[in-house]
């Protein structure tokens, strides 16, 4: 049986003045009429190959972001298991929304569900927020979806790593901060979901600021300099007593 994927079409979804581009804030959205509720008291449940050929749905994606200590992200290339996304870098991680039981929680629980089935989180989960919607109409992959973007708060990065067999296409995936992030876009392409998402994360500060990595460098190599003196002071202290 072929699994049945959640979308909306979009005559609905865009009617009464709920158009939008780029990115709209869950509180915004909610002034327009859209939020989870209308989403799924107008949802169809259709095959993902079937909605691939009608262009008047949009398919619900759950796309989240993963934060973890000291404002790092999980970001990571793209595989070829989506052609129309290979090599492209993101920091967004999810999928297409299935029908559960769970009515009430279904969004909730198909995010968790989605990044579980690529990245290996075990307990390290603080929490998830829903933060809004991404539209995009310039891409063949954009135009057929509509993103629900949320934010998962985590911990003891380190240790999280794609799943063995279901995040293969997760490529050079690791926690990076701010500067690292804008060094990878000077050089590749990161796909436009990840960019608006990126750029809502610098608007609500969850990036520490570069003056924070400054610092940090400049106190380590101060600490490392006073501990090497201390040695060194000590070593001649030994000496002169001998």
């Amino acid at each position: 049986m072929k699994k049945e994927i959640l979308a909306v079409r979009r005559g609905k979804l865009f009617a009464d003045g709920r158009t939008f581009r780029n990115f709209i804030s869950k509180e915004d959205a909610k002034t327009i009429g859209l939020d989870r509720n209308f989403i799924l008291a107008n949802a169809e449940y259709l095959p993902k190959s079937e909605l691939e050929n009608k262009p008047e749905y949009k398919q619900i994606i759950a796309y989240c972001v993963l934060l973890g200590d000291y404002g790092h992200v999980f970001s990571y290339q793209r595989g070829p298991r989506e052609p129309r996304l290979k090599d492209k870098w993101s920091i967004g991680i999810g999928g297409h929304i299935y029908k559960m039981d769970d009515k009430w929680d279904m969004m909730k629980s198909n995010v968790i569900k989605r990044v579980n089935e690529e990245v290996d989180l075990g307990s390290r989960v603080m929490g998830l927020r829903h933060l809004g919607y991404i539209n995009c109409e310039d891409s063949s992959v954009n135009k057929d979806h509509l993103a629900m973007l949320y934010l998962k708060d985590v911990y003891d990065v380190g240790n999280i790593k794609p799943q063995k067999e279901t995040g293969k296409d997760l490529l050079h995936a690791e926690f990076r901060s701010q500067p690292e992030i804008e060094k990878i876009m000077e050089k590749h392409e990161f796909e436009e979901w990840s960019e608006i998402a990126y750029n809502v994360l610098l608007k609500e500060g969850k990036f520490k600021p570069k003056e924070f990595y400054k610092f940090t460098g400049f106190f380590l190599i101060s600490f490392l300099f006073l501990l090497c003196f201390y040695f060194l002071l000590n070593f001649a202290w030994m000496s002169h007593s001998c």
